[in-house]
């Protein structure tokens, strides 16, 4: 599986799909591509990588391809400074209850755990980063999930 070392700043959440289905997706996953988490569309979730080491989900080469969004510094590699969830996804299809809420679980975990801000400018999409993706599509419902994340913090607390 593709990783690197430790010593990284945990400073973001990035929500991916994969435009695949759960084989194929996890061969790739667990190849030259990583992420930390996956989840099927029933719910079936996966720990693909611990929160020491980086993934290589959404490094941007192309410098044309850069948003910037995360600073000159973490837009060197998107990578160093993001948490990373993969979901199995067609690319247009609507996202399951139990996406929604696998999702939501570890991002309230890991808002909690590294004092992330629970707000759309530390938890985005992969399309923020690099202007060439598409995910999470435009079904994601970025206000319904930001209010999951919240209640999973409230009752963990």
């Amino acid at each position: 599986m593709a990783r690197y070392g430790t010593g990284r700043a945990c400073r973001y959440v990035v929500i991916h799909q994969t435009e695949g289905e759960r084989a194929t997706d996890l061969a790739i996953l667990t190849g030259s591509l990583s992420v930390h988490k996956y989840v099927t569309k029933t719910g079936q979730r996966y720990h693909l990588l611990d929160d020491e080491f980086g993934a290589y989900g959404c490094g941007v080469q192309n410098p044309a391809h850069k948003t910037y969004l995360l600073g000159e510094l973490f837009s060197l590699n998107e990578n160093l400074a993001t948490l990373q969830i993969e979901m199995e996804n067609w690319g247009y299809e609507e996202f399951t209850p139990a996406q929604y809420q696998a999702s939501a679980s570890w991002t309230a975990h890991w808002c909690q755990r590294y004092g992330i801000p629970v707000s759309r400018e530390f938890i985005l999409g992969h399309n923020q980063l690099n202007k060439l993706k598409n995910d999470p599509n435009q079904a994601w419902d970025w206000e319904r999930f930001l209010a999951l994340v919240k209640a999973e913090i409230t009752k963990n607390e």
